[in-house]
């Protein structure tokens, strides 16, 4: 018997759900995060620092682009396969995560609130599914899987 059982299915709050599902209907989406570390270190960026998230549905890749004081430079890049990009929430801040990239890449990230840490977590783990289909709710068979 699954651990939840006992409390009922596990549903989305609606406008974290109309929200990923807008950033998945979508070509290209932008999300504003922090930078807080980086593994492995890149010596020339000052952390913490801000950030953006920049989904690529057509190349199904995820890129993470350091903000300096005029510009964005790339920092890392990873193409959607079975095992990354992954994210995992921090379970003490709620507006914390770390996205491993590849199995040596780590990027500890934090949000302004819970609702953006939810609606970037929701669209990494859907975004790269192979063929996704933005028809198909965002419902509790998938929500239970992570």
């Amino acid at each position: 018997m699954p651990l939840f059982a006992e409390r009922g299915p596990l549903t989305l709050d609606p406008e974290i759900e109309k929200l990923a599902v807008a950033n998945l209907e979508q070509e290209t989406c932008e999300m504003r995060i922090k930078i807080e570390s980086l593994v492995p270190p890149i010596e020339h960026i000052s952390l913490p620092c801000e950030g953006i998230l920049v989904f690529n549905k057509k190349e199904r890749e995820l890129s993470i682009l350091a903000i300096k004081e005029d510009s964005k430079e790339k920092i890392s890049t990873s193409k959607y396969s079975e095992s990354y990009p992954t994210i995992e929430l921090d379970l003490l801040n709620k507006t914390a995560f770390d996205i491993t990239m590849a199995a040596d890449v780590i990027i500890k990230c934090s949000t302004d609130s819970i609702t953006t840490r939810d609606i970037i977590a929701i669209t990494i783990r859907f975004s790269g599914r192979i063929g996704f289909d933005i028809e198909t709710p965002i419902g509790e068979e998938v929500i239970l899987v992570f």
